[in-house]
């Protein structure tokens, strides 16, 4: 009692830098979550991606080498014009209204509850994940199906179309280093095809914004190379800030220790966080609600006032009265955005929990960006 106690008279301002955690010894539970839950990945029970994505691949690789397996390309299918394909998975959240013309794949990663999985968003939808979220249910997550990645590359080679797959940040997930090798393995076959996989270095509405940009950008007929250069630029300059509203679950996950959870539990902490170089990071640890949703706001105008015309996405895992409140700072303090809503995909909802809320946006102007 008498450490809980000496925490809440260190708390009593309210908030404070993660950073000077370590400066009392009384942190150091906190200081083993941000170390802990900063390396967290998407893809649950997973230890090594580079090597569990080696292993899928080569498994797959060998069951595809023999030549009857094999589809050539003929040149009559080929069309007089190349088109361009925008591929993303099941990370990247956007408003449904947003895409709803364009031709946009989407590959799915793998949800499992107990022995079945699920591929996301085509056998099991948000609203489902959630209800079984709050009848205590916790799901596990995987990347996407070899299979599903060859398929959608090799229809994208054998109908003559150059394609972009922008993918879930590779520091939190396999899919983008499986996606490489998947395309380096058929390009051979289709020497006068252009593609790319480009790592998004992050996911949620961040990668929704790139994708949406892509997508005008291919209607707009601009030529493969030059989006290729502005997806990676957006890559590397869009930002997320978000925060998870309960920590029992990243106790329920494993990422924290119980004791640390209910610590967070009984000091009523929000952990406000970001992604930098494709890693979700602790930015700060924040008491209450309230004071959470503000500096989520505070933050993500911070970082988008010297471009403020543009889309800024807000996303929520089942709370969308606090989602409203947190774009109605947003507009009032950055008057010339536009804003968009939508609700966190199953994946990363869970891995953050319900009730959590983020904020996106670019902190530089792309030279073609095409919404506002």
């Amino acid at each position: 009692m008498h450490y809980l106690s000496g925490m809440l008279r260190l708390f009593r301002r309210g908030d404070f830098p993660a950073a000077e955690l370590p400066a009392f010894t009384a942190w150091r539970a906190w200081g083993r979550l941000i170390n802990k839950f900063g390396r967290l990945p998407a893809e649950s029970g997973s230890d090594s991606f580079d090597a569990s994505v080696r292993r899928v691949y080569d498994e797959k690789t060998e069951e595809r080498s023999r030549p009857a397996g094999r589809t050539e390309l003929h040149s009559e299918r080929m069309p007089e014009m190349d088109s361009i394909k925008i591929i993303a998975d099941s990370t990247c959240d956007l408003d449904p209204a947003l895409t709803r013309n364009a031709d946009l794949q989407i590959l799915p990663l793998t949800i499992t509850f107990g022995s079945r999985s699920y591929l996301d968003g085509e056998e099991i939808t948000v609203a489902q994940i959630y209800d079984l979220m709050r009848k205590g249910v916790m799901p596990q997550t995987a990347q996407i199906p070899y299979e599903r990645i060859y398929r959608c590359f090799k229809s994208c080679f054998e109908n003559g179309d150059d394609f972009l797959y922008i993918a879930f940040s590779s520091k939190m997930s396999g899919c983008c280093s499986l996606a490489r090798m998947v395309a380096q393995e058929l390009s051979g076959e289709y020497p006068g095809r252009k593609f790319a996989v480009i790592d998004s270095r992050g996911g949620s509405s961040a990668t929704g914004l790139i994708v949406l940009q892509a997508l005008r950008m291919v209607r707009d007929g601009l030529p493969f190379d030059t989006i290729k250069s502005e997806v990676e630029f957006m890559a590397e300059h869009v930002e997320h800030v978000f925060f998870v509203d309960d920590m029992k679950w990243l106790v329920k996950g494993g990422r924290v220790s119980k004791i640390v959870g209910q610590m967070g539990s009984v000091l009523n902490i929000r952990p406000v966080l970001d992604v930098r170089n494709g890693l979700i990071k602790v930015k700060q640890l924040v008491r209450g609600r309230k004071r959470a949703v503000q500096m989520v706001a505070d933050e993500i105008v911070r970082r988008a006032e010297v471009f403020p015309k543009q889309l800024i996405a807000i996303s929520h895992a089942d709370d969308r009265p606090a989602a409203e409140a947190l774009r109605g700072i947003v507009r009032k303090d950055l008057p010339g955005c536009k804003t968009t809503l939508c609700h966190i995909g199953a994946v990363l909802g869970v891995h953050i929990g319900l009730k959590g809320i983020g904020a996106f946006c670019f902190n530089s102007r792309p030279k073609d960006y095409k919404f506002v």
